[in-house]
């Protein structure tokens, strides 16, 4: 199973600031930087029993607009772990732009 520190490196290899959750109050860096955090499990199970846990990680790229090169950072990241996403653009939320992923480790 990837572990937190697991997705932590993986995201480490984009040359983007990684936090978990959140920076510290009012000390994020400057954009663009990743923002990751457990949102709840997919657990496999059977006869009443979760038998393998199942983590689904969001991962949030910020940046001052859409960002070509860190989106394919991120995904180059997650398609070298094998891992398959789903992906969620919401524009300018504020003074930044947001690019969600989610996807389900093992």
């Amino acid at each position: 199973m990837m572990e937190r520190k697991d997705v932590f490196a993986m995201l480490k290899s984009t040359g983007m600031p990684v936090a978990y959750r959140q920076w510290a109050p009012a000390k994020p860096p400057p954009l663009p930087y990743v923002v990751f955090f457990q949102s709840g499990r997919n657990d496999a199970y059977a006869d009443n029993s979760n038998y393998a846990k199942v983590p689904r990680w969001c991962v949030e790229l910020y940046s001052e607009g859409k960002n070509d090169d860190g989106e394919a950072a991120i995904e180059r990241a997650l398609s070298e772990n094998q891992i398959t996403y789903s992906t969620n653009e919401t524009g300018d939320q504020g003074g930044y732009f947001l690019v969600a992923y989610y996807f389900d480790t093992i």
